[in-house]
């Protein structure tokens, strides 16, 4: 699907690492700071969201503008564990150009049912656009709800 980031999200997680007194090795081969995705939170990140869960004997990948993304595996410990995988991410930052629309692929597994992908790290943020990630696809899963007329 199609996206775009508007520049006052990259100002912010900038002002939020000057703030940060800790430097992070964000190097994935050197240590396993990178890989930890609650470590060094001036990073975009994006989150793929699918069922079942399953475990983490397989992997995802995905790319933005063809640029492939390293997709990582996440866990809800600080060690690996099968029986704490809690799913697939990556840090976008140095691939986000920002109020540019730009593309996101994700491939899963056969038989995984996407639910959508998620930015974190980001702060709420007053903006006279429309959405911070705006699909192309339509969401049926997002329809307006009975009694609300839709905006036109």
């Amino acid at each position: 699907g199609t996206f775009s980031v508007p520049a006052a999200v990259l100002e912010q997680l900038a002002a939020r690492n000057r703030s940060y007194d800790l430097s992070y090795d964000l190097d994935p081969n050197s240590n396993d700071e990178a890989n930890v995705p609650w470590l060094a939170p001036g990073r975009l990140l994006i989150w793929a969201k699918y069922q079942p869960l399953l475990n983490d004997s397989f992997n995802a990948a995905g790319s933005i503008d063809g640029t492939p993304l390293l997709m990582r595996k996440a866990y809800n410990t600080i060690a690996p564990s099968r029986a704490r995988f809690i799913g697939h991410w990556a840090d976008v930052t140095r691939l986000i150009k920002p109020g540019v629309q730009q593309t996101l692929a994700l491939q899963l597994p056969p038989g995984l049912k996407p639910q959508g992908v998620h930015f974190e790290n980001v702060e709420s943020l007053l903006s006279d656009e429309a959405a911070l990630l705006q699909g192309t696809e339509e969401l049926p899963h997002l329809r307006t709800p009975r009694g609300v007329e839709e905006a036109t």
